[in-house]
Parts: C-alpha cells; sequence; structure tokens
C-alpha cells in the first residue's frame, strides 16, 4: 500500500501519494483569486473552479476558461504579495 515517506499517510493508490505529496509538503504552487477583494487561494485547478461558481457565480464555461488562464505562483511569491497576473477584472 502507498504511503507518504514524511507523514506515513496511507493511501491505496499511488496516485493519490504522489498528490498528496506536492500539494502537502512541497513548496506548492497556488492559484489566486482576486475578484474584487477576494483574496483565495487554490492548490488545486478544480477548487478554485468551483470557488468561482459558487462564491462568484460564474458560469461553468466561464469558470473553466478563467482558471486554465490563470497562471500559478510559487508559495513565495505568494507572501510577498505579488499575484497580479491573474487578476480577474469584473
Amino acid at each position: 500500500m502507498p504511503s507518504c515517506d514524511v507523514c506515513n499517510r496511507c493511501f491505496t493508490k499511488a496516485r493519490n501519494s504522489k498528490r498528496h505529496n506536492k500539494e502537502q509538503h512541497l513548496n506548492s504552487i497556488f492559484l489566486l483569486c482576486s475578484v474584487k477583494n477576494c483574496v483565495s487561494t487554490f492548490k488545486r485547478r478544480s477548487n478554485f473552479t468551483q470557488h468561482l461558481e459558487k462564491k462568484h457565480h460564474f458560469d461553468k464555461s466561464e469558470s473553466r476558461q478563467t482558471t486554465f488562464k490563470a497562471k500559478p505562483k510559487s508559495r513565495n511569491l505568494l507572501t510577498s504579495g505579488v499575484y497580479s497576473d491573474i487578476s480577474i477584472v469584473m
């Protein structure tokens, strides 16, 4: 059974272990929402898409188009506040 080398968490599939390691233990990249005063961050595009649909009432095609245009930022850029590349104008 695959497990995480860092925290020993077990997974049923190797791909889940790989995703966990990338998202939880590596210097991950983030997608940032900057719709008018929103500073939410996401590690997965699917969560970003869902956020746009539920919180900002984007339709499905609009939210998917927006997330695929977004350029991921590293954690270092996130803490320095440099995230203007993916601002969404509304």
